[in-house]
């Protein structure tokens, strides 16, 4: 993470971070979807594929296609009233305009959403582009679990064709670097 933007280098100095989502680097045990998450086809009609990430080798990333219909992953999470969450993936291909809004976020448990691109606040309904990190930092009004939902149509049918991988979720308000997961959560020691 040593970045410069035309002037003075500066590292990236992250603190301590647990990713809580099982199977971050989606590992297939059947060959078709990653294992731990639920592949929602809402009408039967999309379809999902595990195919190799272009961003990063040691992870997998997924790819779904919607013809006008809600085709994701979820997986169910547990949530502490007041602790802000944040649930990102990375974007690496789309072929249609999608509202980020539309292909991540966290249902079924109430709260406050707010929505990021790259760690810069934008707005739900802004249109996801390639070689990006979205995330939703969400938090929850009660104690419940809800699930985490990436994809196409997480709210409502859509249109589209998007890859994605690198699925995290933190207790924080911005998402840090991608800590992988197989079959547990792990924590990344601070900097």
């Amino acid at each position: 993470n040593y970045l410069t933007s035309g002037g003075t280098p500066f590292l990236l100095n992250e603190s301590q971070s647990t990713n809580k989502l099982i199977n971050s680097v989606f590992i297939s045990s059947n060959g078709f979807n990653p294992s731990n998450y639920t592949f929602v086809n809402v009408f039967g009609t999309g379809s999902g594929t595990m195919l190799s990430s272009s961003k990063n080798s040691n992870v997998n990333a997924f790819n779904v296609v919607s013809p006008n219909t809600r085709v994701f992953l979820q997986q169910s999470q547990s949530f502490i009233s007041g602790v802000v969450n944040c649930f990102s993936i990375f974007i690496e291909s789309v072929s249609t305009n999608l509202q980020v809004n539309r292909v991540i976020g966290i249902i079924n448990i109430s709260g406050v959403s707010v929505y990021y691109k790259n760690n810069v606040l934008i707005s739900s309904t802004t249109l996801v582009e390639a070689a990006a990190t979205y995330s939703v930092s969400f938090t929850p009004s009660q104690t419940a679990s809800g699930d985490v939902r990436m994809g196409l149509g997480v709210e409502g049918a859509i249109t589209g064709n998007m890859t994605f991988s690198m699925p995290q979720l933190e207790i924080a308000t911005l998402t840090s670097s991608f800590i992988p997961t197989t079959n547990a959560a792990a924590t990344r020691n601070a900097d």
